[in-house]
């Protein structure tokens, strides 16, 4: 698992670079087909352009990543669990934060280490350990992993609704604070993009 943390943290995977985004999707795609190949169902959804506002008040489309579903279904399950993830992190190409390196025994620094590449290895640690117990067979599952989190999930939240509506539960697997707690319910959160013209002046900025 360090190994391939390290390997996964390496690939830029920022919001507006879909070609890493996907990079890191097809490395999580490899390991559950290696995994549980005979017991998934894959699907890849190519998701719209995300548009945004540039400086100038100019509309601009941003091309993202794709929307990758994992399922394993079983007609008779007892449960069915929505476990949910995203691949791309906040660090653009151009950041000087792209190395992902072991500190010490104990610690690796990179980016996405922890938000949320290390929790996506965990998720898919404990769906090997599940299918592997007395329990597998009354569980399906889902892992959803969405590329665009980072700027509020604007093209793969409308799918959002209607998985939930087809589970019995849901886990996401981003970290939890360093004393052990969770934040587990948001009032929500809002975008707003306001664009300001006018003529310099002495005392204007």
């Amino acid at each position: 698992m360090i190994n391939d943390l390290i390997k996964v943290c390496s690939i830029n995977s920022h919001s507006y670079n879909p070609k890493g985004v996907n990079e890191v999707g097809e490395f999580f795609i490899n390991k559950f087909k290696e995994s549980f190949e005979d017991k998934i169902k894959i699907e890849t959804i190519k998701l719209d352009n995300h548009e945004i506002i540039d400086d100038h008040g100019e509309s601009i489309n941003k091309e993202i990543g794709d929307l990758i579903f994992i399922t394993k279904k079983i007609k008779s399950s007892k449960y069915k669990v929505l476990l949910m993830g995203h691949l791309d992190t906040v660090f653009p190409k151009d950041s000087s934060f792209q190395e992902c390196i072991m500190i010490d025994e104990t610690m690796i620094n990179g980016p996405g280490v922890s938000d949320i590449k290390g929790g996506l290895l965990v998720l898919h640690k404990a769906l090997e350990i599940l299918e592997n117990s007395q329990h597998a067979d009354q569980i399906s599952w889902t892992v959803c992993l969405n590329p665009e989190e980072e700027i509020g999930s604007p093209e793969s939240q409308k799918y959002f609704e209607k998985l939930a509506q087809e589970h019995n539960f849901a886990m996401i697997f981003e970290p939890s604070l360093s004393d052990g707690s969770i934040a587990w319910q948001r009032k929500g959160t809002g975008n707003f993009q306001l664009v300001a013209k006018g003529k310099a002046a002495h005392v204007g900025r």
